[in-house]
């Protein structure tokens, strides 16, 4: 694209921005502006506004200071409390023959696991493990080979096959 000529001269234009920045130059000199880029305004309470400062920041600290103290203190009272109750689930051993009851698979979705109502299977052994916090519990989930394999089955949805049979007798 070429160039589009202006209508004015070169000359002339240069004089006129010579006259704007003398205008400029003497208004700045008579009205004294300062002619730094800061723009910030002073502050004349500057103690004023350093003592806010000091009170949020000293606020600030005594509210982190009152939450650690809180939770040192529920930490002391769980010390106090002494050992968790260990809970511990009996009255299945190894080579014990179980099944997954109705009522777990109902209430506790067991699909996920791809178990059904009636599954049977056999312990391997039981697992000992620690939960969240230092809660304890012993012998809760099994080792069962059942009809997917080696799986880890909750004993609360276990039920012996020898009970099954003796509540259909009764």
């Amino acid at each position: 694209m070429a160039r589009r000529r202006s209508r004015i001269s070169r000359s002339l234009s240069r004089s006129a921005r010579n006259e704007a920045r003398e205008a400029l130059q003497s208004f700045r000199q008579e009205d004294d502006l300062d002619t730094s880029r800061n723009t910030r305004p002073e502050v004349s309470n500057y103690d004023l506004l350093n003592e806010i400062q000091n009170e949020k920041r000293e606020a600030k600290q005594a509210a982190k200071q009152s939450k650690r103290e809180a939770r040192r203190n529920a930490e002391a009272l769980r010390q106090e409390e002494g050992p968790k109750a260990k809970i511990e689930y009996s009255g299945f051993q190894p080579g014990d023959l179980v099944s997954i009851t109705k009522r777990a698979h109902k209430r506790y979705n067991l699909e996920h696991a791809n178990l059904f109502e009636g599954a049977t299977g056999v312990i391997v052994e039981q697992d000992d493990m620690q939960l969240w916090r230092g809660d304890y519990e012993k012998g809760r989930w099994v080792q069962v080979m059942g009809p997917n394999g080696l799986q880890q089955w909750d004993i609360r949805w276990c039920t012996h096959i020898d009970d099954m049979d003796e509540e259909d007798e009764d």
